[in-house]
């Protein structure tokens, strides 16, 4: 019977299982046993030190096989022939202890750790005693518990865990499960118990909420709380302009006078010792000379519309209203630029003026009115415009008529950035904004991180709060990830090789809090498949990099794209055959993937011609495709999507066709854009021209959900090769990115 880590536990159950211990070692403390220094005997057969461990990613309620280990000791093997996999300590050579690790991501999204409950058993139906060892970060070494021992498997014991120094920097806990040579201790199952960490609740009190100007206002925010911890900051916004412009630290109280008459939404902002925030707000209504203040309302006719050839709204203040007085004065922000005017309303009149604007570019707006009473008192209300179309924005120029490729565009943080090759200088570039949506030059900086040699594919992606990139050149696989978030300076970017082989179709995505990588390998035919994946949180370890063989032999297309299905990772690929072409998808049945025996592929497609790029991601919860060639007869733009959450079977694949004309698809990108799937993809009918397909549905799964638009116009000067487009969303907005090949410009766009 297999044994078990557990946290989370079912403590409820605990009482129905037997707990049997054996004295603690003399002279040493613990819950449940001895705990003994790194330098003990233990530690001489090799236990890793804590600084070369590695870690797997989860959170809440997590189960992981024993199998499932980041390091073990010779001698210990996998078991099939138990009802779970397990690893078996039993090795008959020697004396001494053998050893497994494991390791849980408690920090991932916000989990504190609480106690570990261990249940052991062997074969023979005793324990010959074993002992536990958890990570004790605070002095680097090993925290040892035990020994245990049960004359009647499985026992259970039971330690706590310690948050503060029980965890890396990271965030992670690290186990190990020890045993004597010879006691054929058996493990299975690791439950990691944690517990979400909570909000804190914010409350707000005033001794007064009105009065005559000047007001003094004493605000009270002591009833705040925190059920799992302290509340450490408090901080106040008392003009309720969103600009917390006071902290009080650990004092809950604050006083403002206000000198004004107005309307102010007074808000504190409560922090607590896990970093989490939560606000309150109470209105404080302020008169002078006894004039209550003037309520602002600002309507509009249309809220959004197309930007080409323009649109109008009609704007009204008629709502306005003052309840003692009459408003004397209406001012207008319509250009949404607040640089203009008296802080920014540029139109002012005594009346209620109803205005138009005519949007004939796209973005958003954000309209203001301003109106004053006849005691002096200001309120304001606003509108947000979205005026529909796209904004092509110039990043970068390549000279020497050269051009760049191999564009690979993510939201990294909380702005998009893109990766390529410069053309020019051979250089890998990464891109950033220093805006939400990017919208004009000025907005991106760029960095040449390093030299990417002859070939042209990148891959970016956010790894541990950093942009991380790969790449492949003639040494093989490349992966490089900043040290900063900015990653401004080349500096900044630590590079390493994760596999041998040079390739093409380059994808990079997180997998279980790792970074993992697929792509095409090899130059010339026979190619392989590959996912490679890292067993350390950064990547940056060239010995923590294993290789997977999905594929091989033949010809494949030169792209692969790589994401997560229900928690595994999930690869996409198209294979040449001497009757066609076929699409390929396989998911891991594992949450690392790392062994080939993991994954089984299945075919979602048969293609007349192979796709020169494809995309893969999660439409509505299940795995969807767009590819290229559904048909004979020319390149088509193509779409599936599974009809289950994990595609693992064929029948679950029915391609159909998005756009019939002959040459279009070729190379295409996938994305969900507010909550329905978007494809890219180039139109061979129309040289140098991008289309656009938009479901109006979430999933996409019938054709007649489908609209086809033109992204970029023919004679747009848009080049499309094999790496050269990519689409995302940008905060609830489509984002792309192309090559000008009459100016010779790297161009982002984004569609409002």
């Amino acid at each position: 019977m297999p044994a078990a880590l557990r946290f989370p536990f079912p403590w409820n159950l605990l009482k129905l299982i037997p707990l049997m211990l054996v004295p603690t070692l003399a002279g040493c403390g613990g819950s449940g046993g001895a705990v003994l220094d790194h330098a003990d005997k233990f530690f001489n057969t090799g236990l890793p030190a804590l600084s070369e461990l590695r870690s797997t990613q989860a959170a809440g309620d997590h189960t992981v096989l024993a199998s499932a280990f980041d390091a073990i000791s010779p001698g210990v093997v996998k078991e099939g022939n138990f009802p779970l996999e397990v690893l078996r300590m039993d090795a008959s050579d020697g004396g001494g202890f053998e050893w497994a690790v494991f390791s849980f991501d408690a920090a991932a999204t916000g989990e504190e750790l609480l106690d570990v409950a261990v249940t052991m058993a062997s074969e023979n139906g005793s324990i010959d005693p074993a002992f536990a060892a958890v990570s004790d970060f605070s002095n680097g070494r090993w925290r040892v518990v035990g020994p245990f021992s049960s004359a009647t498997a499985p026992a259970d014991f039971t330690f706590e865990l310690n948050s503060a120094t029980d965890l890396s920097p990271e965030g992670r806990v690290f186990v190990a499960v020890i045993s004597p040579v010879g006691s054929e201790l058996l493990v299975g199952l690791l439950n990691f118990r944690t517990l979400a960490l909570q909000n804190p609740a914010a409350d707000i009190q005033a001794d007064l909420t009105s009065g005559e100007a000047p007001l003094t206002v004493n605000f009270d925010a002591s009833a705040s709380a925190d059920s799992d911890g302290e509340i450490v900051l408090y901080e106040w916004d008392v003009a309720g302009d969103g600009n917390f412009e006071a902290s009080t630290g650990l004092s809950p109280a604050h006083q403002i006078s206000y000198s004004n008459g107005g309307i102010f939404n007074a808000t504190v902002r409560v922090t607590d010792n896990d970093g989490l925030s939560s606000t309150a707000a109470i209105e404080i209504t302020v008169t002078e000379g006894g004039n209550i203040p003037p309520q602002a309302v600002l309507e509009s006719d249309v809220l959004d519309g197309e930007a080409e050839p323009g649109f109008s709204v009609n704007f009204s203040a008629d709502q306005s209203s003052d309840s003692d007085g009459s408003i004397t004065l209406y001012e207008w922000d319509l250009d949404s630029d607040t640089t203009t005017g008296t802080n920014g309303f540029e139109l002012s009149s005594a009346t209620p003026d109803p205005q138009q604007v005519t949007y004939n570019s796209p973005g958003e707006f954000l309209v203001r009115l301003r109106v004053t009473d006849d005691g002096g008192i200001r309120r304001v209300d606003t509108q947000r415009i979205v005026s529909h179309g796209w904004i092509q924005v110039p990043i970068d120029q390549i000279g020497n008529n050269q051009k760049a490729s191999g564009f690979s565009l993510r939201v990294i943080g909380k702005f998009p950035a893109l990766s390529y090759r410069d053309g020019e200088l051979a250089d890998l570039i990464y891109a950033r904004s220093s805006t939400t949506f990017g919208a004009a030059p000025a907005d991106w900086s760029l960095t040449a991180v390093t030299s990417m040699g002859a070939t042209v594919n990148t891959a970016l992606c956010e790894v541990a709060d950093r942009p991380a990139i790969a790449f492949n050149n003639e040494s093989g696989l490349i992966y490089t990830r900043s040290t900063t978030a900015s990653g401004a300076d080349p500096a900044d970017w630590e590079t390493i090789k994760a596999d041998g082989e040079s390739g093409t179709g380059v994808a990079l995505e997180v997998v279980n809090g790792f970074p993992a990588i697929s792509y095409r390998a090899g130059g010339a035919v026979p190619h392989k498949i590959k996912y490679v994946h890292s067993d350390e949180a950064t990547g940056i370890d060239n010995e923590g990099w294993l290789s997977v063989l999905l594929e091989q032999g033949g010809s494949f297309s030169p792209s692969t794209d790589l994401t997560v299905v229900e928690g595994n990772p999930a690869v996409a690929w198209i294979a040449g055959t001497p009757g066609g072409n076929e699409l390929k998808y396989a998911r891991s049945a594992t949450a690392d993937g790392g062994d080939s025996a993991d994954w089984s592929a299945v075919l979602a497609g048969e293609l007349a011609a192979p796709s020169q790029r494809l995309g893969l991601t999660v439409v509505e919860g299940n795995p969807a495709l767009c590819f290229g060639s559904t048909l004979s007869g020319g390149l088509r733009q193509g779409f599936v999507r599974s009809s289950s959450s994990l595609g693992q079977s064929g029948a679950d694949w029915s391609p159909f066709e998005l756009d019939s004309a002959n040459g279009t698809g070729s190379f295409s990108s996938i994305a969900v854009v507010s909550g329905a799937p978007m494809v890219l993809y180039d139109d061979g009918d129309q040289p140098n021209s991008l289309r656009l397909a938009v479901s109006s549905s979430a999933s996409g799964s019938v054709l007649a959900d489908w609209q086809i638009e033109d992204a970029m116009a023919e004679g747009e000067g848009i080049e499309t090769t094999a790496r050269d487009l990519e689409i995302t969303e940008v905060d609830g907005f489509a984002a792309i990115v192309f090559f000008n090949s009459i100016t010779d410009e790297v161009t982002y766009a984004i569609r409002f």
